[in-house]
């Protein structure tokens, strides 16, 4: 926390296009406030730790208002490298208010559900409604090549429950050994995590990994963006191993499908797309490598660590998939947004913001589809079900002439099977 030379880079996108679209911060940028960016979180950790300030309604609004989508992390480090750990230490402030009960009511109830039920909400024993009728082999009871995680948010949204029969299909079409957990699938625990309760994140993680260890699955196939992240970035902090299994997201599973010709893609209408990078999808899928060295200070003045460690920078997180997938699609017209990529900006529709903070979360989507309709986009994709529900919302509310629309919802028309 010392370290952090208050430059507010975590601010801003590095070497921005415009003016208009340099703001990276989705919460610093709703709020006009330096607390609630990721520099001020630090100092507010810093005077918290020790014992200066408490924790006031306002300091523990700017700290849970914020959607934890990483972009300060990727900034920070694009100017500072290793030096500054601004995302370690929001984790770790966080983890400390939810110690000392400090946590938003709305938050904290989410967790209680998690902790009972192992969804933020819904029942356990209707996870797999969706699932009804489709004759899915039991990944408790058979071994499969390909454990599927359907994830909380789509499991119970029957708004989702096409999307999620649609991928069944192609996986059946693809004559793919699949397999789910129906009602023994967890929240892959990444929630809890981020809001800060460890135990029940850790809880929640061993339970999926002992059963991911069981089913013998070659490949653990994550349809929620939010599960695949917390599986890549999360579960490596908890020191939770998911064994030999491969870990994708429909996205890169489904290339590869299309590659190994088991899939074809035709015809779809005509149109601007212009899609959105979201955090959990992309520069939050980044792997996190555990380092348990320490700083040292060098000639009195500059820390520097006593071990190399890998440091993220967000550039490898899954964005070429999605993008690979929309350009087999003969008439789309494709067209980037200025802020794309590690330098996305969050719709801040997750890790409880939307139920929480809605004002905060309808404030990023709406600036999204202000960015989306700037390149004259038509519509907006998304490969997160959280982040396509979030725009969509506000482009009902603020009658947006973009369409936002789920990744699979697009290519619905367009997939086929192989020959």
């Amino acid at each position: 926390m010392e370290q952090c030379n208050r430059c507010s880079q975590c601010k801003f996108v590095h070497m921005p296009k415009s003016q208009e679209f340099s703001s990276i911060c989705p919460s610093k940028y709703q709020s006009r406030f330096h607390a609630s960016s990721a520099g001020g979180q630090v100092i507010s950790a810093y005077g918290y730790h020790n014992k200066l300030i408490e924790a006031s309604p306002k300091m523990i609004d700017s700290v849970f208002a914020c959607s934890m989508c990483g972009a300060c992390e990727t900034m920070c480090k694009s100017h500072m490298g290793d030096n500054v750990e601004p995302f370690d230490t929001i984790l770790e402030f966080r983890a400390q208010l939810a110690e000392d009960g400090k946590v938003p009511e709305t938050l904290s109830n989410m967790v209680k559900h998690l902790e009972q039920e192992g969804a933020p909400h819904g029942k356990r024993d209707e996870r797999s409604r969706w699932a009804e009728g489709l004759d899915i082999k039991d990944a408790r009871k058979e071994t499969v090549d390909v454990l599927l995680h359907i994830g909380s948010g789509q499991a119970y949204s029957e708004k989702q429950w096409d999307n999620l029969r649609f991928i069944v299909k192609l996986l059946k079409s693809a004559k793919v050994d699949f397999g789910i957990a129906y009602d023994s699938e967890s929240d892959s625990g990444g929630l809890a995590y981020e809001i800060g309760y460890r135990s029940v994140a850790d809880k929640l993680a061993q339970e999926w990994a002992d059963l991911v260890q069981k089913s013998q699955a070659k490949t653990l196939l994550a349809i929620s963006a939010e599960a695949y992240s917390a599986f890549k970035n999360v579960y490596p902090r908890l020191n939770k191993t998911l064994s030999s299994v491969r870990v994708l997201h429909t996205t890169e599973y489904f290339e590869e499908l299309l590659q190994q010709g088991k899939l074809s893609l035709g015809m779809k209408n005509t149109g601007k797309v212009a899609y959105h990078d979201s955090c959990r999808l992309g520069r939050r899928s980044e792997e996190y490598t555990p380092w348990n060295g320490e700083y040292i200070r060098v000639l009195n003045t500059m820390a520097v660590t006593d071990t190399p460690r890998k440091v993220n920078y967000g550039n490898d997180g899954n964005y070429d998939a999605p993008r690979q997938l929309l350009s087999r699609v003969d008439g789309l017209d494709m067209v980037e947004l200025e802020r794309t990529r590690q330098y996305s900006f969050c719709c801040g529709g997750c890790t409880g913001v939307k139920e929480t903070y809605p004002e905060m979360a309808d404030g990023a989507a709406q600036e999204l589809l202000r960015e989306a309709e700037s390149v004259g986009a038509e519509v907006l994709v998304s490969g997160s079900s959280c982040c396509q529900a979030n725009m969509a919302a506000a482009a009902k509310r603020s009658n947006s002439s973009v369409k936002v629309a789920y990744l699979f919802d697009l290519l619905a028309d367009s997939i086929q099977e192989g020959a």
